[in-house]
């Protein structure tokens, strides 16, 4: 009997740790389980390629398919040689310390953008900006019919209001977002109380672009992005309003808005153009940092096919999202410095922009919300309107 005891201990007792064991083992395989979909689920590791790899990917490329993403664009053409990891771009021009370069420059683009002729004589200086050693802007008012504004960024504010009854726009309305490719051959609207083809209008306003390119823009042509076309429906007349990016070899410089260190509102970097009459520029507003610093020359990028993963990994994943843009640009990520803005490049994913909207005279009428894969770094951005800040996710 004591032996047959002695057995069933040791049976017993085996059977107890076989149990243990098979329950060891489930509770493993359950947190090797939970471990590995939480890492998945927050992998955002990412690989880089050559920057001419990365190029060359965008030939005939198709976005991958997401739960929660979903790419109602075309892939962006890669019409881009270098990539800077870091472009510095000054926040002056060249000649801001002479008064008499800065007036003679203002009234040769007067002259250029709207075929006026004003004497550098009759431009008045402004304050002295925060350094005390630069000439802020220029600035003149002829007659009410024309407010001009040159600041020695190269900046400038056009405002050519001679014969505009409704300078602010009251009531008016966008009635239309479209791009460049989507014009047509009948869109002709009523502008100035002519029948006046949008195509015309971009024809016009390209133009006056072409003949300040070179020592406004120094020699970094704008490209036209977006078009507005606004209803004012007091007169049931029509303007057409233009959007224009900054490029730098290439590669669009993106147009979101800073914060100054006073924190007055820096616009973004672009150029608006507006026309409310026909072969006439009405509103020109730029805003741009266009005198190239320091850069340094990325040798490796994440490439789109990274790039689309990571914003998938970012977004909410019981959310469906379009993807109406996709473009690498450089991106700000020097917010409230006044000596010069740091860029790098991005990969930005448009998310959402309003096909109507109010009108905001000399204002951005564009603002669209973004996601942003820094193609450096791989850090992801979410560009808060309010704060005019990018808010890393």
């Amino acid at each position: 009997k004591c032996e047959y005891h002695i057995k069933g201990e040791i049976m017993r007792n085996i059977k107890k740790k076989i149990c243990i064991s098979i329950a060891v083992f489930f509770v493993i395989a359950l947190s090797a389980i939970m471990i590995y979909f939480f890492m998945r689920n927050n992998d955002h590791s990412f690989k880089t390629v050559e920057v001419q790899q990365a190029r060359t990917e965008l030939n005939g490329y198709t976005f991958g398919e997401y739960k929660n993403i979903k790419f109602d664009c075309d892939p962006p053409s890669g019409d881009w040689d270098n990539i800077y990891q870091q472009l510095d771009i000054k926040q002056y021009s060249d000649f801001a310390g002479s008064m008499e370069q800065l007036k003679q420059s203002g009234s040769e683009l007067l002259s250029l953008m709207c075929g006026i002729s004003v004497s550098p004589t009759e431009l008045s200086d402004t304050d002295k900006d925060i350094y005390g050693d630069r000439n802020m802007d220029v600035t003149c008012i002829i007659d009410k019919k024309l407010i001009f504004d040159y600041f020695y960024n190269n900046s400038f504010l056009i405002d050519y209001i001679d014969g505009i009854s409704n300078v602010m726009g009251e009531n008016a309305k966008v009635i239309r977002r479209l791009r460049p490719s989507e014009i047509t051959e009948d869109m002709i609207y009523n502008v100035g109380g002519e029948k006046y083809p949008l195509k015309d209008a971009v024809s016009f306003a390209q133009s006056k672009i072409d003949s300040v390119t070179e020592k406004y823009f120094f020699g970094q042509k704008p490209v036209l992005t977006d078009i507005a076309i606004v209803h004012f429906p007091d007169t049931d007349e029509y303007s057409y309003l233009f959007r224009y990016s900054h490029v730098f070899e290439g590669l669009h410089i993106d147009d979101i808005a800073k914060a100054s260190p006073e924190g007055e509102y820096l616009g973004g970097s672009y150029l608006n153009l507006e026309i409310r009459q026909k072969d006439r520029i009405f509103h020109a507003g730029n805003y741009g940092y266009n005198v190239i610093g320091d850069k340094k020359s990325a040798k490796r990028i994440i490439p789109l096919s990274e790039a689309e993963k990571l914003a998938s990994k970012t977004l909410a994943p019981e959310h469906e999202y379009h993807v109406s843009r996709c473009e690498l640009k450089y991106v700000c990520v020097t917010q409230n410095e006044a000596e010069k803005a740091s860029f790098c490049p991005m990969w930005v994913f448009t998310l959402q922009e309003d096909e109507n909207g109010v009108y905001g005279y000399n204002s951005d009428n564009f603002e669209k919300m973004n996601l942003y894969i820094n193609a450096i770094t791989g850090e992801a951005y979410i560009y808060e309107i309010e704060s005019q800040q990018l808010i890393k996710q």
